[in-house]
């Protein structure tokens, strides 16, 4: 009797636990989809392109790092962000990134990226007006060409009137060091005749980016002679730089004067019987600015 009992309960005690997890496999929710890098995740142009996800993100980047590392090598998904290819930098502007006094500073960065002020733009956009992900340069960097402007890397920061060092691009100040040495003395301070512009010494960029700039030529600057520099006779001006040395420029005696070209009215200023005006043409010492360098002769 028992025996017959159990065959007739059995099916149905199999039926009732097979309804009940037909029950339970109903009330069970999918599985959702990780849906953060859905198609069009490296598209610029879509939706689903990865920097609007960050820029609607409660923490911006520092989300990704939940999956891609704290450093943004990959992680658990092996797929690193910091690759060369896509943001070599991404950790850069972590600590320190508008303390001047810190090593984390943007401005070492720049420096420390041989100059290349254009890399900001893949984040802060191409005006470094704030990308989609990163905020506005402009609060900061005021001057009409923002970031780009003369004063950022060398002269007065807050003004852009003072393009020449002090500072020079490596934040010296002191007239002893070559990036300074008598730059406010020849273009700020020059009492004893007119100022002399950035193009007496240099081949002045209009932007930026041009050849030859920051960016396409190391430092230190060039120093290449034009106008006043090679006037009269000093057609071989010549700058030194290893002993920060000018010699035969015009502006500091390489100089000489006809009295028969002299206008009449100037022929007094020739000694008596002198048929020429010749100058002492000193060799200066550019970072020695004591008033040794530049006596009138």
């Amino acid at each position: 009797m028992k025996k017959k009992l159990i065959k007739i309960l059995f099916p149905l005690v199999v039926l009732g636990i097979l309804a009940a997890c037909s029950k339970l496999a109903d009330d069970i929710p999918s599985v959702p989809k990780v849906g953060t890098h859905n198609p069009g995740i490296l598209d610029t142009g879509s939706a689903g392109f990865h920097s609007n996800l960050v820029l609607n993100s409660a923490n911006g980047i520092f989300d990704c790092q939940d999956c891609h590392a704290v450093d943004w090598s990959g992680g658990i998904t092996g797929v690193g962000c910091n690759t060369t290819n896509c943001h070599p930098s991404i950790n850069v502007h972590i600590e320190g990134i508008i303390d001047t006094n810190a090593n984390g500073f943007h401005g070492n960065f720049i420096r420390q990226n041989g100059w290349n002020i254009l890399d900001c733009q893949k984040c802060h956009g191409d005006d470094y007006g704030g990308g989609s992900t990163s905020p506005t340069c402009l609060n900061c960097h005021t001057q009409s060409d923002g970031p780009e402007s003369c004063n950022t890397c060398h002269g007065d920061f807050n003004d852009p009137a003072i393009i020449a060092p002090p500072q020079d691009t490596n934040n010296n100040t002191g007239t002893d060091n070559v990036g300074v040495g008598a730059h406010v003395t020849h273009l700020y301070q020059n009492d004893i005749g007119k100022q002399i512009p950035c193009s007496t010494c240099h081949v002045v960029p209009q932007n930026y980016s041009d050849p030859g700039h920051a960016i396409d030529d190391p430092l230190p600057a060039e120093v290449i002679f034009s106008p006043l520099a090679i006037n009269n006779i000093a057609n071989n001006p010549v700058y030194d730089h290893p002993s920060a040395t000018c010699s035969d420029t015009y502006c500091h005696g390489n100089f000489e004067y006809l009295k028969a070209d002299a206008p009449e009215n100037h022929k007094f200023a020739y000694e008596d019987g002198a048929d020429r005006m010749t100058g002492n043409n000193n060799s200066v010492v550019w970072n020695i600015v004591d008033g040794s360098q530049a006596p009138c002769g």
